[in-house]
Formats: structure tokens, C-alpha cells, sequence
């Protein structure tokens, strides 16, 4: 893989040497002199990235010839984007980004694949540039225009009122409702790649907005229970009024511990990477809920349990558990 474009300046403009030894605080008046962000700077010499916690007088060694993943050059490539004046952080067009691929000698499928963080986000990646003549989003998330709040304020609070309603209601954790709607709220100022993206389609965008907007409360609730003894709190989850799909209406009603239905909220709420490799998936979860692996798979266990209890799985003859069909 060739170096990128801000890389070779970097090497000529400061007379860097690969497995040259470099002091923290070199790197860091590299950083200011070349307005870069430090982890950025230390991800395109491919040095130790660990390095940004120690001291200034600590050193890491350059090693810019070590081959890296095709998803960490993709990250270096963005990096290039960014700070480009011929790229900046804007929408780009298929053409646009085929031509960028062809500058770093990458293929177009694999940049789409790895420009976000997840590998599934190919589909909707490509879905957006099919659809959208201004092409797609690349670079930090910008805010959300005055302009779309101003014309869609009143929804997006009405729907923000309904879910934290659902949501304070499913975790008993009323007194929790004005704070997860409010983070909910500043959530989805954050998240104007959305608005910008989903142009063609306002229902699709208000559904994206809406789903980051969950995963906020969600995140809200799982700090504020990390210090309670929630584990034995039992939860009676009803039908909702305006369930989310399929899955929603085969799932409720269902009695379960508060932790378990977290897990089984943060499950449904990343499926995709759970297809794709259960494992780390499943590790993603329980350390953001801040439990270990043994008490993660006995709520697992637990939560299988009641499926089978309440019918919505069965298990087989050879030990396979599969879902009942939705009536």
C-alpha cells in the first residue's frame, strides 16, 4: 500500500526515518505545527498508539513500512480527506470517491465497506449513493441544520416524547425520563451526516435520527444502573402500542431481569455485527454494560429460558433452539 499524501509531506518536511525513535512531545508540536489531530498524526507514522497516555519525555519508534489492514489505510486515506484543501470534509459522488480510489490504488468496494466503522454499512453506504445526486457523506459528523430543526422540531420532540415514555416505562426508571429525552435531544444535534445523507427519503432520515436517539437513552440508562444492584430487579415488558417491526410483535410480552433486557436491547439494537461475528459482538456488549463473559452468558442462558417459557422458541431434537412462527 502506498503512503498517503500527507505522510510523504510529514517524512520530507520533518526528515522523519523509518524505525527512527520519536519523543511524545515531538510528536505533539508536529501536531500543532501541522494542525492534526495527535492520534491521527501517531495512526499515519503507524507508531505505538498507546503512546498518547504516557509522558512527554516517553518515545515511540515510526514504522511506516509495517503493512497495515486494508480498513486502517482506509482510515489514513480519510485522514488525507480531511485535511486536504482539493478534498475537505463534504459530500462526495461516486465518481468523486472512485477517483479517490484510483489516486490510492484501492478498490471502490473495499473503501465503501470499511469508510464506517461497520463492515455491514457497505449496503447502506451504496443505497445512499444510488440514490442521493449529491453523493454521500465523508468526514466528522457535522450538526444538524438550523434549518431542518426549525422545519422538523415539533416531530422530533413529539417522537422523543413518545420514545422516552416507552423507554422509562419498559426500565421502570421514571425519574430518569427528562435526562435520557434531553441527551436524546443533543444526540441528534450531533448527527447532520444523517440529514445530509438521507435528503431523498425524510421518513428514512427521521428513522435514523430517531434510532441514534434510542441508542442515547439506552446509553444513559446502562450508566445509571453500572452502580445499582439491578441484576434481580424483575421487568414485566408489554406489547407496545407501535412496536418496531416484526421482531417486536413476536418478542413482548416478556418477564425479565433488568440486566437481561438490556442485553437483549443492545442485541437488537447491533444484529448485524452479531451475524457477522457473534463473538466479539457479544464482547462489545458485555463490556459496555460493564459485566464479565461468566454473568453475560447466564442472562444468555436466562433469556433463552423464557423464551422457550413463553413459546416464542423451541427446542429441537438435536439440541437446536429455533423460533416458534409469528402468528
Amino acid at each position: 500500500m502506498e503512503q498517503t499524501e500527507i505522510t510523504k509531506k510529514l517524512i520530507k518536511k520533518y526528515n522523519l526515518r523509518e524505525q527512527q525513535k520519536i519523543l511524545l512531545k515531538e510528536l505533539k508540536l508536529i501536531s500543532n505545527e501541522e494542525k492534526i489531530e495527535l492520534k491521527e498524526l501517531i495512526m499515519l507514522l503507524n507508531c505505538y498508539k498507546g503512546i498518547i497516555y504516557k509522558t512527554d519525555d516517553c518515545w515511540t519508534r515510526i514504522n511506516m513500512q509495517k503493512i497495515c489492514s486494508i480498513k486502517k489505510y482506509i482510515k489514513m486515506i480519510k485522514i488525507d480527506l480531511k485535511y486536504l484543501k482539493q478534498y475537505g470534509e463534504r459530500m462526495y459522488t461516486q465518481r468523486e470517491i472512485k477517483q479517490i480510489c484510483n489516486t490510492y490504488a484501492i478498490e471502490f468496494e473495499q473503501f465503501i465497506t470499511y469508510m464506517n466503522r461497520n463492515k455491514i454499512s457497505y449496503y447502506e453506504s451504496m443505497y445512499i449513493i444510488q440514490k442521493n445526486k449529491e453523493g454521500i457523506w465523508i468526514g466528522e459528523k457535522p450538526e444538524i441544520s438550523k434549518e431542518f430543526l426549525k422545519e422538523n422540531l415539533e416531530k422530533l420532540e413529539e417522537s422523543l416524547e413518545k420514545l422516552s415514555n416507552t423507554i422509562v416505562k419498559r426500565y421502570q426508571c421514571y425519574w430518569l425520563k427528562e435526562r435520557i429525552k434531553n441527551g436524546a435531544f443533543e444526540e441528534v444535534i450531533k448527527h447532520g451526516e444523517i440529514e445530509k445523507n438521507y435528503k431523498f427519503d425524510y421518513d428514512r432520515c427521521l428513522e435514523k435520527l430517531l434510532y441514534r436517539a434510542k441508542c442515547e437513552m439506552l446509553n444513559i440508562i446502562i450508566q445509571e444502573f453500572k452502580n445499582m444492584n439491578f441484576n434481580n430487579k424483575m421487568l414485566n415488558i408489554t406489547r407496545e402500542e407501535n412496536p418496531e417491526g416484526n421482531i417486536d410483535e413476536w418478542l413482548f410480552p416478556l418477564e425479565l431481569n433488568v440486566i437481561s433486557c438490556l442485553i437483549l436491547e443492545e442485541i437488537r439494537g447491533n444484529i448485524n455485527n452479531v451475524l457477522i461475528n457473534r463473538v466479539q459482538a457479544f464482547k462489545r456488549i458485555y463490556i459496555k454494560l460493564n459485566i464479565t463473559k461468566q454473568v453475560f452468558c447466564e442472562n444468555l442462558k436466562n433469556i433463552q429460558k423464557t423464551l422457550i417459557k413463553c413459546g416464542k422458541v423451541k427446542v429441537c431434537k438435536n439440541g437446536k433452539v429455533i423460533i416458534n412462527e409469528i402468528q
